[in-house]
């Protein structure tokens, strides 16, 4: 079985070597990364105006390895469409360097890149690991390793994303597996800094320095609090956007004339 492992946080990214060392002895495991860190590219691509270079690199195990100048979905985009002389039964996207819950998920380019495999109709995981310190990937390698072929039995699979958050903790800490929807964030406004040129001119930029602490609103089963409990946070995204709860009302414009 053959198993393409992209990132955003780069080619050289620990949780991505981890996650190989981790899956090689099972499955034949390829890897095209980017070259450089891309984290909150979310599923922007470049391939359709540019062309991008690719390198192959070197890992242990992997059967193929490139990094490529480009986005974490155009990585996938290029494995697949090929890049490899080989037809994939998986996609994964991480470790993250990081969480990936809740609406971060907008932003987030581990799961844009998982989002492209799914667009290009294999079954795809993006896994994130949450935490300050973050040391514990191999707790996150386990946990995909672990529900990788049950994710692979379900004949929907192709259909959505999982995406999994696991806490930085050892394995032995982690209560197990919850199903868990997007917590959703109160306000996601950061602090700027804004430098004036002059009158017509300014340059903008988020200030990194000043500490800032999105208020979250918990729902039941959210991945945030199911992550802060000590549990594996999986869920399953999709990019249907229809708020199927509005069309009701929605309807209504239909008697607007016009």
């Amino acid at each position: 079985m053959k198993i393409l492992i992209t990132n955003d946080d780069g080619i050289h990214a620990e949780g991505l070597r981890v996650l190989a060392d981790t899956l090689k002895d099972e499955y034949e495991v390829y890897i095209a990364a980017p070259a450089s860190q891309c984290s909150a590219f979310s599923h922007s691509v470049t391939y359709f105006r540019k062309r991008n270079k690719a390198q192959k690199a070197m890992i242990e195990g992997v059967k193929e390895a490139w990094a490529i100048e480009g986005t974490p979905a155009d990585c996938v985009f290029y494995a697949v469409c090929g890049l490899f002389d080989v037809s994939f039964d998986a996609v994964i996207s991480g470790i993250n360097d990081g969480r990936n819950m809740a609406t971060d998920i907008i932003y987030s380019g581990t799961v844009g890149a998982a989002g492209e495999g799914m667009l290009c109709g294999i079954p795809s995981i993006a896994v994130s690991l949450c935490g300050k310190s973050r040391t514990h990937y191999e707790t996150a390698a386990e946990a995909v390793k672990t529900i990788l072929p049950h994710f692979l039995a379900d004949s929907g699979n192709r259909s959505y994303i999982l995406n999994i958050n696991v806490p930085d903790l050892p394995k032995e800490e982690i209560k197990g597996f919850k199903a868990a929807v997007m917590d959703l964030p109160e306000d996601y406004k950061r602090p700027i800094t804004i430098e004036r040129l002059n009158d017509d001119t300014c340059t903008l930029s988020m200030d990194l320095n000043l500490e800032h602490k999105k208020r979250e609103i918990s729902v039941p089963d959210g991945d945030v609090s199911a992550v802060r409990d000590g549990y594996i946070a999986v869920t399953p995204l999709m990019y249907d956007m229809v708020r199927y709860g509005v069309m009701n009302r929605l309807k209504k414009i239909e008697e607007i004339p016009f």
